[in-house]
Formats: C-alpha cells, structure tokens, sequence
C-alpha cells in the first residue's frame, strides 16, 4: 500500500482546516472591530438573541432530518429499513450536524449570557454555521478534503464561543 497517497490527503485536509480557523479568527475579529448591534442587557432580551441564533443549527438539523426520509422514503431498497450508498451518506452528514448543534447550542445560549455584547459574536456564529454546514454538505459526495474547510466552519467557530464564554466566565472584561 501507498502511503503517500493517504499522507497526501491528509496534508490537503489540514490546509482545509487551516483555512476554515483562519476564516473564523477573521470573521470574530471583524465582529470585535466593527460590532454588529446591540442585546438588551436584561435576561429576557439575552435569551432571546440566544433563541434566535439557536434556530441556525435547528434549522440545519430539521434539514438533514427531512434529507434523511425523503431518501430513505423514495427508495425501495431503503424504505423497509435498508441502507443504499445515498441514505448512509445522509444518515452520516446527519450525525455530524446533531453533533455541531449539540456542541453549538450550550455554548450560543452561554456566549448570550456571559458576553457583553453578544450580538456580533451570534450573528458571526450562525453565519459562520450555516455556511460551514453548507459547504460540508455540497463537499460530502466529494470526499474528506472537499468536506473538511465546511466542518471546520462549523466547529472552530464554536470551539472560539467556548473559549470566550469561559474567559467571560472566569472575569475577562467583555
């Protein structure tokens, strides 16, 4: 077996991933330097900027759900309860959007509570999200190195909210 075939790949999916976290240092970086708008400060105003961000990745999850059966239905291999290269493609581009909703979700509602002003940072999450979420999609029939900037748009901005949110948490001044 080649080894540098597979080397090769991994090297054009790091580059991917490189991108999609410089992409989201940008991205957080312009909401810091321009701002984008205000969260009334009182606990209902923030619960509902988390609520609103929070429909991004429900609705990215509510899409890869109704993909999922409308595979599985049209198919008369699948809609017994078999599997067809398409449904597990969906089935797996599923899995990944539960998980960066699951990961997103916690940490949107603490970057509401715990920031300042989170409304920069929510609007650049969700946008970052869906467009992450968009390229992974389009990317999946393509392969790993076509995937992998989409999944790192969706996962390092979250893993950033994580970062801010607990320095928040802990005292930092924003």
């Amino acid at each position: 077996m080649d080894v540098r075939a597979p080397r090769a790949q991994q090297r054009k999916v790091a580059v991917r991933m490189g991108l999609a976290l410089a992409t989201t240092g940008a991205g957080l970086a312009a909401v810091a330097c321009f701002g984008a708008g205000d969260v009334p400060a009182d606990l209902g105003g923030r619960l509902v900027a988390a609520s609103i961000a929070g429909l991004v990745p429900a609705f990215w999850l509510a899409a890869t759900i109704g993909d999922v059966a409308r595979r599985r239905f049209l198919s008369p291999d699948a809609i017994g309860g078999g599997d067809t290269p398409a449904l597990e493609a969906a089935q797996a581009i599923l899995r990944n959007t539960l998980e960066q909703a699951a990961l997103a979700w916690p940490i949107w509602l603490a970057v509401a509570m715990l920031l300042d002003r989170p409304a920069g940072p929510l609007i650049a999450l969700a946008g970052l999200f869906s467009l992450g979420r968009l390229l992974f999609w389009t990317g999946w029939r393509k392969g790993a190195v076509a995937r992998a900037f989409g999944f790192g748009l969706t996962f390092y901005p979250t893993v950033a909210a994580l970062v801010l949110a607990s320095l928040s948490a802990a005292g930092a001044p924003w």
